[in-house]
């Protein structure tokens, strides 16, 4: 499901994945390759020999979805306009989506 009326998510239901439009602070997430590997790997994940591996969210193995198909730790590169992500504090150094999964790429890694 494309288009949903907010901005700067997406989310997988249990049956499909949603995306929302973009904004001036971020793209549509739907044109965002990343985005969907990491929802659809939810999906993977619910649907597995052993769902919900990742408990309690799934963020981690959804994340590892997506950054294992594009061979990128930036999950959703381009997320973000003009500016780069940030992980509890710790400034992104070089990637613009949701977050870098290599922790060596965060400002306190220098």
């Amino acid at each position: 499901n494309m288009n949903l009326h907010s901005s700067c998510n997406a989310f997988w239901d249990g049956e499909s994945v949603n995306f929302y439009r973009g904004s001036a602070q971020c793209r549509n997430t739907g044109e965002i390759s990343a985005v969907f590997d990491h929802e659809w790997g939810h999906g993977l994940d619910d649907n597995d020999v052993t769902p919900g591996i990742s408990e309690p969210s799934g963020e981690g193995i959804a994340d590892i979805y997506a950054a294992i198909r594009l061979n990128d730790s930036c999950v959703g590169r381009g997320f973000w306009k003009g500016r780069k992500c940030d992980a509890a504090g710790d400034a992104c150094l070089e990637c613009t989506g949701v977050r870098d999964i290599d922790y060596r790429k965060m400002q306190s890694k220098r």
